[in-house]
């Protein structure tokens, strides 16, 4: 690229004075030329820089999520739902008319609206309410702490992604044990 940069900038410098193209001087084709390398430059660094969305981990700093990489659900979104959801959305308890346990029973329809639209997060009713504020009405999870913005921003991209969700034993949620969350 730099020497092709330099090249242009050459011929620039005179050895093409009343050389025509098409009807336009060379000197006005390289002007062309060198602006639309500019372009080109300026559209691949952003699309580097964009490629990659940005995720807070809570703690301030960031971590990146490459925008190729799908949200995996038994790796991401499933540990998210066990700790912090399917022990009150589940077959005994099914809070609000939302039971985890699976696919099946997550994605059927509410009397208020689905609860996951796959593709569009801001019509997902989970999804708007795991983002309210803990002070806000329908504020979930109801105790404990929020979830973080990590949590937050996997679950919008994997609901972006279209929510996929496994069949099966790798789909079937459980809650876990671990309620260290509830404490603080």
């Amino acid at each position: 690229m730099h020497s092709l940069v330099e090249t242009l900038r050459s011929l620039r410098g005179g050895r093409l004075k009343g050389c025509r193209m098409n009807g336009r001087t060379c000197e006005h084709v390289l002007e062309f030329l060198q602006s639309l390398i500019a372009v080109v430059f300026v559209v691949a660094l952003l699309s580097m820089l964009f490629s990659c969305s940005t995720l807070s981990d809570g703690d301030g700093s960031t971590v990146a999520r490459p925008s190729s990489k799908a949200v995996s659900f038994e790796t991401e979104i499933k540990p998210i739902f066990e700790d912090r959801c399917v022990m009150c959305h589940n077959g005994h308890v099914a809070a609000g008319d939302l039971n985890l346990l699976t696919k099946d029973l997550a994605f059927r329809r509410s009397s208020n609206g689905p609860f996951f639209v796959p593709g569009s997060p801001e019509r997902s009713k989970i999804f708007r309410m795991v983002r309210l504020a803990d002070d806000e009405p329908g504020a979930m999870p109801p105790t404990g702490h929020a979830l973080s913005d990590q949590e937050l921003e996997t679950i919008k991209q994997w609901i972006t992604e279209g929510a996929d969700w496994p069949a099966g034993e790798a789909g079937y949620l459980r809650p876990t044990s671990d309620m260290r969350w509830r404490s603080r």
